[in-house]
């Protein structure tokens, strides 16, 4: 652009109108990607995820609406098969006196 006391001002404006559309179309590709909605998959008891098109993990063949949950014997709240603790009361999660809960009940 500047060279031996020669200032090129054509090249100055197109290197603005290079930046100017590259500006505009950072703002149309924001506006793009605001719109998406992010889908949420949930996970299988063994950590893998799953589609909400799937019936079956595609990890370990659990069907993917099955969840196995205990019961707290001290505060009865909802825990996953492989707690060791209750995260509400802290009271250990012993196999001989839980209570077994259904799929879906929480």
């Amino acid at each position: 652009m500047y060279r031996q006391d020669s200032f090129r001002e054509g090249l100055l404006y197109e290197q603005c109108a290079e930046l100017v559309a590259m500006e505009e179309r950072l703002a149309e590709v924001d506006g793009l990607l605001s719109g998406v909605r992010v889908v949420r998959t949930s996970a299988c008891a063994c950590g893998a995820p799953l589609s909400p098109t799937s019936r079956f993990c595609a990890n370990c063949g659990r069907p993917a609406g099955q969840r196995t949950v205990a019961a707290c014997r001290s505060c009865g709240h909802a825990l996953a098969a492989d707690a060791r603790f209750c995260p509400v009361c802290g009271t250990p999660a012993g196999d001989d006196s839980d209570v077994a809960l259904g799929a879906g009940d929480t």
